[in-house]
């Protein structure tokens, strides 16, 4: 760990496929979410914030690099990029990112997250990385051959199978990555590394990735408690989230850490509905859903007490240059921040 000279607090927390329209447009009636109400009423909060891509594997390696790629696994364990067609891909570990630039700048940066190997990607100071046996590729782990790869690839595929899993098709075949159990231990694990990353006094960024509220449900939110009973759906790990949130904010207050903090949530995609919603499994008082484009985007900047309402379209790709220069010191209030947004638009 270096000593910086500007003290920076910046948490960019991202939950896994978090949908804006279910937490706030089209929030149950019944689904009481008041840290998240809290959080968004204290914070810059962009109404249409739309994500670099529907799919994890590329939208958070855009977000960590500040542009839109293209992405591919290789039988390496290394995460390739295209940044233009015809043009030769790079390795993720390779490319600039929101970590090597803060580095470069002389901040210590921390990362928690289950997805990516972050750890081997990036290798920063401060690492935890939490793989759920079935969720996670196995070759983020381990290099493959290409007999195993085609193996591991069939497995994937059975669990997108209607009814797999009741059928114990699954099973079968070794599980699936949407096994709640393992769902649930994953998240605990994060959460656990997160609030001892979030108040380390050696770090200026930290990066969280969770693994929810992405299915499968592992909560309840009528009983608030983790639940295996196929009757929970999507928005009971809404409720989830919002218990994360709280939390966070209890762990940086007791540190004296909540006011000088700068907090950004936000999510890589929002609900997947593509596939039917008999598989999304959601509640019947949602009513019919089509299949939503935007994110939350809260900024909590710090010292900030009023919300600010940012009503123009926004590209989420420019998280990283917008938190280097929050970093930097050349943002510091919400009026700053929607007057950056104006005038910066995503990298090619």
């Amino acid at each position: 760990f270096r000593r910086v000279l500007f003290r920076s607090h910046v948490l960019w927390l991202l939950f896994d496929e978090w949908d804006d329209a279910l937490t706030y447009r089209r929030r149950p009636a019944n689904l009481e979410l008041p840290e998240l109400d809290r959080f968004r009423n204290q914070s810059f909060h962009a109404e249409r914030a739309f994500p670099p891509s529907r799919e994890t594997i590329t939208s958070i390696p855009s977000l960590l690099v500040g542009k839109v790629v293209d992405t591919y696994l290789s039988s390496a364990g290394e995460l390739m990029m295209v940044h233009q067609a015809r043009q030769p891909p790079v390795r993720l570990s390779a490319e600039p990112s929101v970590f090597s630039e803060a580095r470069g700048a002389g901040f210590n940066v921390g990362i928690v997250g289950f997805y990516l190997a972050d750890c081997r990607l990036f290798g920063t100071s401060y690492c935890e990385w939490n793989c759920a046996t079935g969720f996670l590729p196995e070759e983020w782990g381990n290099p493959l051959s290409v007999g195993r790869l085609m193996v591991l690839t069939a497995k994937r595929q059975v669990g997108y199978i209607p009814f797999a899993r009741r059928l114990g098709i699954t099973r079968l075949f070794g599980g699936t990555r949407m096994n709640p159990s393992e769902h649930a231990i994953t998240y605990r694990k994060i959460h656990q590394a997160a609030l001892r990353a979030i108040v380390d006094s050696r770090l200026n960024l930290v990066f969280v990735h969770w693994n929810v509220p992405h299915l499968p449900p592992v909560y309840d939110a009528a009983k608030d408690k983790f639940s295996n009973d196929e009757a929970e759906t999507y928005v009971d790990n809404l409720r989830l989230v919002d218990r994360t949130v709280r939390d966070i904010r209890l762990t940086l207050e007791n540190a004296g850490l909540w006011d000088s903090s700068t907090i950004l949530m936000t999510a890589d995609h929002p609900l997947r509905v593509s596939d039917g919603q008999s598989s999304v499994r959601l509640p019947r008082s949602v009513g019919k859903l089509t299949q939503a484009s935007e994110v939350p985007f809260l900024l909590k900047m710090a010292g900030q007490k009023q919300g600010f309402a940012y009503n123009t379209a926004m590209q989420t790709v420019v998280t990283k240059d917008l938190l280097l220069a929050i970093m930097r010191g050349e943002i510091a209030e919400p009026e700053q921040v929607a007057a950056w947004l104006d005038h910066n638009p995503p990298r090619r």
